[in-house]
């Protein structure tokens, strides 16, 4: 298993470049929000914000917000945060922390609740909220065909187990999504591997990280983009 949370701190600087999948992500999520609920909201919250591209996204998107708050657990990547003309709070924290703290009447997370030590912990804590929730969660049909090809294993719960998680919380639409990258050659994979944070901390065997080298199939993101509220607070 390579995909994991290792440090994001190191990787701070090259992110923007190398993130384009997750970008894509947060637009689709920015905009499954616009077209289910609007623009114009008082705070939102997100989990996981990294450099700032849901809030990016957002203003882009003409996002009417009073206030934007922001948790990550990487102080460099939050050091890396888009400027943006909304008015913005920043925290260094863990997800839960996060939730047991703060309020919004949207709260939001893109590519970033699959790193939950106990994703169910963290739902259970999200459904506290009486918020709108939009999450996008990665899952483990990523990498599929680099898995395969490696003999390796990923350790992100399957796109079953998370729906199965985000339904046991919330009422919502749930809809898989796959992005697929093609790269002309190995090197370039594992730039992009190493440069948007997700290739494990060196967690390959040396058979493994040298097969890497011979790897020219592609990289297949796959996940959940959920939209919803508490079932505790659906009908309240």
């Amino acid at each position: 298993m390579f995909l994991r949370f290792f440090s994001f701190d190191s990787r701070a600087k090259t992110y923007s470049h190398f993130c384009q999948v997750q970008r894509f992500f947060a637009k689709k999520l920015v905009s499954s929000i616009v077209k289910e609920w609007g623009r114009e909201f008082d705070e939102v919250a997100d989990l996981g914000c990294g450099n700032g591209e849901v809030a990016k996204a957002m203003q882009e998107s003409d996002f009417k917000l009073k206030q934007y708050l922001g948790c990550d657990l990487s102080v460099a990547m939050l050091e890396h945060f888009y400027p943006l003309d909304f008015n913005v709070r920043l925290y260094n924290e863990d997800f839960n922390t996060f939730l047991s703290c703060y309020d919004a009447d949207l709260i939001v997370s893109s590519s970033a609740l699959q790193w939950a030590k106990d994703l169910s912990k963290t739902l259970n804590l999200l459904a506290q909220k009486k918020a709108k929730i939009a999450l996008f969660i990665l899952t483990s049909g990523s990498f599929r065909s680099l898995h395969q090809f490696l003999d390796s294993h990923s350790p992100l719960l399957d796109t079953k187990n998370v729906e199965k998680l985000l339904l046991q919380f919330f009422e919502g639409k749930i809809e898989r999504v796959k992005e697929d990258l093609v790269f002309s050659q190995p090197k370039e994979m594992i730039e992009h591997l190493r440069g948007s944070g997700v290739m494990g901390g060196g967690n390959l065997a040396y058979k493994q990280a040298k097969k890497l080298l011979e790897y020219e199939g592609v990289l297949e993101y796959e996940g959940v983009l959920f939209l919803g509220e508490s079932k505790l607070y659906k009908k309240g």
